[in-house]
């Protein structure tokens, strides 16, 4: 689990920095940046084909090379969100929060009930 984990993050993050190089372009689009991103969006993309079409990655990891593919063609927006809350969680609510997406992990049915203070 580990190591799809970071093959996951690994993705996550050249998803990120195709967004931010978008983002950048929209803003900034005659300047060297905007030039040299658009370029760099080429690379990223090809990293991915690369990658879902190695027949030994398919061959070897056929379940991670779909999750690959569905998360990139799934949007980052939800996700980013998701950590920019995580990061403002203290120790207690994050060790909560682990122990729940835990066994979300394990396949278990998860009900939450919201209790006021």
């Amino acid at each position: 689990m580990k190591s799809a984990s970071d093959v996951l993050k690994f993705y996550y993050h050249l998803k990120l920095a195709i967004f931010y190089a978008n983002n950048f372009m929209l803003q900034h689009p005659k300047t060297v940046f905007a030039t040299l991103f658009k370029n760099y969006i080429t690379k990223i993309n090809w990293i991915h084909t690369n990658t879902v079409t190695s027949i030994e990655l398919c061959k070897n990891v056929p379940d991670v090379i779909d999750i690959l593919k569905e998360k990139w063609n799934s949007e980052i927006f939800s996700e980013m969100a998701v950590i920019d809350k995580i990061t403002l969680l203290n120790d207690d609510q994050m060790n909560q929060l682990e122990l729940v997406i835990d066994e979300i992990l394990k396949g278990e049915k998860i009900t939450v009930e919201f209790i006021k203070n």
